[in-house]
């Protein structure tokens, strides 16, 4: 007997009203959306595009939050941040575009000390639970994400910085590089740049620890 899928439904209403202004209402939520003045909105609100890249870094961020709750990983919170590059020829009427999304850089911060064992826990859930990174993933749009760990660490030597910072590029391995636009250089670093897809078993990893700090993720100097 095949166990029948668990399904809800969403309900969302808008409404257009002057310009491109629209009023939209999730249960009992309102949403403005709009956008800038310069391409004929009244800059009231975020644009579509921009509203789904929120979606994005927002459900991430919850993924990650209630994976760490289950498996009783300590972790402060999370600081998202994202770089798209986004195709305008359909949104200028040219023609069709399949994949107007064609890169996202996806860079997670987390403020607490987490092991590896546990990142890939978090990372996993992230490609797996989170719909809206499936729906961008599944669309075509090459994510490469970005994930970086800082926990305070005791003092060290004067001059030694007193935090931990691992960073863990990976893309999504998905989908493959798109040639059409040159790839989007995150803004931040350069750790992304010139990334090849990856698969899940190949993930690029540096260690960038405070010099001379003890404690647990500390005390390690890089050459």
């Amino acid at each position: 007997m095949t166990t029948p899928i668990p399904t809800t439904q969403l309900r969302v209403q808008s409404t257009l009203s002057e310009g491109m202004r629209v009023d939209a209402t999730v249960r009992n939520q309102k949403i403005t959306i709009n956008e800038p003045a310069e391409v004929g909105g009244t800059n009231q609100g975020p644009s579509p595009t921009e509203t789904a890249l929120a979606a994005l870094a927002a459900c991430a961020s919850m993924v990650i939050r209630i994976t760490s709750k289950k498996h009783k990983i300590n972790l402060a919170g999370v600081d998202a941040e994202i770089d798209a590059t986004f195709d305008l020829r359909g949104v200028m009427f040219k023609e069709p575009v399949n994949v107007p999304f064609r890169e996202i850089a996806l860079s997670l911060r987390l403020s607490d000390d987490v092991d590896d064992t546990q990142l890939e826990l978090l990372k996993q859930a992230v490609h797996d639970f989170c719909p809206i990174h499936q729906l961008f993933s599944q669309a075509g749009t090459r994510i490469v994400e970005e994930w970086q760990i800082t926990a305070d660490c005791p003092p060290g030597p004067p001059g030694a910085a007193h935090h931990d910072l691992r960073l863990h590029p990976i893309a999504n391995s998905r989908t493959g590089p798109i040639h059409a636009h040159p790839p989007h250089r995150h803004s931040r670093n350069n750790l992304t740049q010139g990334l090849a897809p990856l698969s899940r078993r190949n993930v690029q990893l540096r260690h960038a620890r405070p010099a001379g700090a003890g404690g647990k993720g500390c005390g390690m100097d890089l050459p």
